[in-house]
């Protein structure tokens, strides 16, 4: 069970490209300008934030609810913790720049991995970067993205790195971000992330994610995984300064 878990955390950056981080081209269209403009204002993306809500996961005809606190400081600081019925937690997880610490409190074990060892875990780049620009509905666009296509009502941007593609879809309107799909190809296989944008929250003078749907279909580790996680935050908060405290007991082992 705690596999699934450790899922939910990693798909937010599992297929996430090795962006390069280059200033973009010159020479962009007004639209594709204007798409970059506003992802690019550091300003409307709060210092400190916290999330809450809950989840509802589906995989091979099976539902499980559980609720989730996310707490994030930009480019600092990723820590959630998913609780389950009763509010008693279930696992808690915190990454940093350079590392990932789970905590199970079912098996009453922990996960210390480093990024190198997540990326060859996983055979993919960790970011928290990546990962904040999820959540925050700021994804990581560099000078290999371009405008695809102009639909009446939104703008397709993407990029293709050899074996790898990522597709973000805008709203032609606000210019929020609606879907972010990415896919790799790997010895015929396919495996895919896609995050769509359900609904927006106006918080303060921030837009953030309210409802979003994440779909998962890749191999992992020579196992097919495949499930749909839907994330409704009910409650997000601006703050100040907030703390994130993870304290690994010492009855805990360590696991691989």
């Amino acid at each position: 069970m705690i596999r699934n878990y450790i899922l939910i955390c990693t798909i937010f950056f599992l297929f996430s490209c090795e962006t390069q981080r280059n200033q973009i081209s010159k020479n962009l269209n007004p639209d594709k300008n204007q798409v970059y403009s506003n992802l690019k204002e550091v300003k409307k993306i709060p210092k400190n934030i916290q999330l809450k809500g809950t989840t509802s996961i589906y995989q091979e005809e099976k539902k499980i609810k559980l609720s989730v606190n996310i707490k994030a400081k930009r480019d600092s600081v990723f820590w959630c913790s998913v609780s389950g019925p009763l509010n008693i937690e279930l696992f808690r997880i915190l990454l940093t720049k350079d590392s990932l610490f789970v905590l199970d409190r079912i098996n009453k074990a922990f996960y210390k991995k480093s990024e190198k060892e997540i990326k060859e875990y996983l055979n993919a780049s960790t970011s928290l970067l990546e990962v904040q620009s999820f959540l925050f509905a700021k994804p990581m666009l560099t000078k290999n993205h371009y405008i695809k296509e102009e639909l009446d009502t939104s703008i397709v941007i993407i990029s293709k790195q050899k074996n790898k593609s990522s597709r973000y879809v805008f709203n032609k309107n606000n210019l929020n971000i609606l879907s972010v799909i990415l896919s790799e190809e790997k010895m015929g296989n396919k495996n895919t992330f896609r995050l769509d944008y359900l609904e927006y929250n106006a918080v303060e003078e921030y837009i953030l994610p309210k409802k979003i749907n994440i779909t998962l279909d890749a191999i992992i580790k020579s196992r097919k995984e495949q499930f749909t996680c839907i994330i409704d935050f009910s409650k997000s908060l601006i703050l100040e300064k907030q703390d994130f405290i993870f304290n690994i007991p010492n009855s805990y082992v360590q696991a691989n």
